[in-house]
């Protein structure tokens, strides 16, 4: 799995002009269930996701603070998700 970072000290969001929280996306076709639940147990805002197609298709990009996503799955690969 790769873990990145894609945003600093935003990641929180902006409580005072309403901005939504940033949060963590998994992009995983095995395990995403179970990632997403550790990191909700931590007190963090995710999203899961099946594929990188998925997500890519889910417009949450702009709020994704950290990207946490499985470079081989069928399809599109973690890391062609990542491409700007």
């Amino acid at each position: 799995m790769i873990i990145t970072g894609l945003s600093g000290e935003d990641s929180i969001g902006n409580m005072a002009t309403g901005e939504k929280p940033k949060l963590v996306a998994i992009v995983d076709e095995l395990i995403r269930d179970a990632l997403g639940g550790l990191m909700k147990a931590a007190g963090l805002s995710a999203l899961a996701f099946a594929s990188a197609e998925e997500f890519l298709n889910s417009g949450e990009q702009q709020h994704t603070a950290c990207l946490i996503a499985d470079i081989r799955m069928p399809g599109m690969s973690g890391l062609d998700s990542n491409q700007d």
